[in-house]
C-alpha cells in the first residue's frame, strides 16, 4: 500500500487530509487501498481518490455500512463500477445517449438504477 508523505506534492492530499475529509478510519482507507479502490502515488492522493472514498461513505450509509460494502465487494457480490459515473470522464458526449455513455465507461444501467434507488 502506498504511503502518502507528511507533506504532499502540490495539488495532492496527504494521508491525514484524506482521512479527515473522507470520514474514513485508517483501517477503512487501508482496506480500500488493499482492494485497489483507491491509491496514492509518491506525492500523495489525488482529489479523485478522495471523491471515491466520499462516494463510498455515502452509499455505504444506505447499503449496510462501510464494512458490509467492502466485504460484499471483496466477495464479488458488489461492483463499484458505478463510481465511474461520478468521476470526470475524458470522452465527448455530444450526440451520445445515456446508454451509449454508460456502455463506454463500462457501467451497466442496472447499477445506475440501484444507486438511484439507494440514494432515494
Amino acid at each position: 500500500m502506498a504511503e502518502a508523505p507528511d507533506g504532499a506534492a502540490p495539488g495532492l492530499l496527504t494521508r491525514a487530509q484524506v482521512l479527515a475529509l473522507s470520514g474514513c478510519s485508517e483501517a477503512e482507507l487501508a482496506r480500500c487501498e488493499e482492494f485497489g479502490i483507491v491509491s496514492a502515488d509518491a506525492g500523495g492522493f489525488r482529489g479523485l481518490e478522495l471523491l471515491k472514498l466520499q462516494l463510498l461513505r455515502q452509499v455505504s450509509a444506505h447499503a449496510g455500512g462501510f464494512d458490509h460494502l467492502l466485504r460484499r465487494y471483496q466477495e464479488g457480490g458488489y461492483s463499484l463500477n458505478w463510481i465511474r459515473l461520478c468521476l470526470p470522464q475524458t470522452m465527448d458526449v455530444t450526440g451520445v445517449t445515456v446508454g451509449q455513455a454508460l456502455e463506454e465507461v463500462g457501467v451497466p444501467l442496472e447499477e445506475v438504477a440501484q444507486v438511484a434507488r439507494a440514494a432515494g
